[in-house]
Formats: structure tokens, sequence, C-alpha cells
């Protein structure tokens, strides 16, 4: 991940930019049609749909292109993330946020 990366995704997401799930984000196949369908329609850069789709970095978006073009199959990757995880994501949260005040 770039400088650049980080400071586009702070600039959409703020401090949550930081939080790190220590595990891979959930992509199902579907998801990673979408985003390559947008990157291949539109005029979107690579950093933009980092911040539409909520992806760590231009370089996976890079990937997931150069797999499409290259006919494989896009499988879901990642996992989900589970209920403790993101209560464990909001409290690491909100104990940041009130540190900041």
């Amino acid at each position: 991940m770039t400088f650049r990366d980080w400071l586009t995704k702070y600039k959409a997401e703020g401090e949550c930019s930081f939080i790190r799930t220590g595990s891979n984000k959930y992509y199902s196949s579907e998801f990673k049609k979408t985003v390559i369908k947008d990157y291949l329609t539109t005029q979107y850069s690579l950093s933009e749909l980092t911040i539409k789709y909520k992806i760590l970095s231009t370089d996976a978006i890079r990937k997931l292109v150069l797999k499409y073009n290259g006919h494989e199959k896009l499988k879901d990757s990642g996992r989900r993330i589970q209920n403790n995880d993101q209560k464990q994501n909001d409290m690491v949260l909100q104990a940041g946020i009130h540190w900041l005040q």
C-alpha cells in the first residue's frame, strides 16, 4: 500500500482507515466482478474505486483486473467478519476517539 493509498483512504474513512482486523477482508466473486466492471466501463480511477468499494489498495484492483483479463476464475476470498471481530473493532475505535478528545 502506497502513501497515496493511505492518504486517499484516510480522506474517505477518517480514523477508521487505520484499524486493522488482523485478517483479510472478505470479497465475494460477485463483488469482484462488480469492481472490475466499474473499472473497465467507467472513468473511475483506481483510487476512486478503492474509496467507493472500501478496498485496501489500488494494487488489489490491478490484480483482480489482471486475473479477469487472463480468464482466471474469480473466487471468494478472505474471511467473513465475525460479530466478535466487529465488536472488538468498535471498542478499539471508541477508545481511540475518546483518547483524541
